[in-house]
């Protein structure tokens, strides 16, 4: 059997990853612009616990195992176009509950805070922008790698003709 055939599947399936890669590298660095910097005014706080449960099962038993973080959840009033609207945002959650507690601390209703809001729809309104960086890196690392290989596949196929 040749190598060609099973080298230019493997290069096809890369090209594929990268594609969904740089797709959702995309679609995520749009939604990041979409939404535009403003000020709202905090109305409410709360200290949430949030919950996270994962069940695995082993052979014939059965594990479930339940992970609480601390979180605050927060109202806020944004304005945009001349329309004011209560939106809720919640913080990423943390294991550690004392993170939680002094974010609570530190946030003082009936102040003014960065937000963010889609002008479209001010109901979309965020106090805790969440950056998710590793889905930047690992598509950027995908795409590069996969560019390389389809470099390294045509440098393969050139000499060999």
């Amino acid at each position: 059997m040749s190598a060609k055939p099973l080298l230019f599947t493997f290069t096809a399936f890369l090209l594929g990853m990268s594609g969904l890669c740089l797709h959702a590298w995309y679609r995520k660095a749009t939604e990041d612009t979409r939404l535009k910097a403003s000020s709202c005014k905090l109305v409410a706080k709360e200290p949430v616990q949030l919950s996270s449960t994962d069940t695995r099962q082993v052979g014939k038993t059965r594990y479930t195992t339940t992970t609480d973080y601390g979180a605050v959840q927060v109202t806020l009033e944004c304005t945009s176009g001349g329309r004011t609207v209560r939106a809720t945002d919640t913080s990423k959650g943390d294991k550690d509950f004392s993170v939680a507690r002094r974010l609570h601390d530190s946030l003082q209703v009936g102040s003014e805070y960065p937000c963010w809001l889609d002008p479209a729809d001010p109901r979309e309104c965020v106090m805790f922008r969440r950056k998710e960086v590793a889905a930047y890196v690992i598509s950027t690392f995908v795409c590069l790698f996969g560019a390389g290989f389809v470099f390294f596949v045509a440098r393969v196929f050139a000499k060999a003709d």
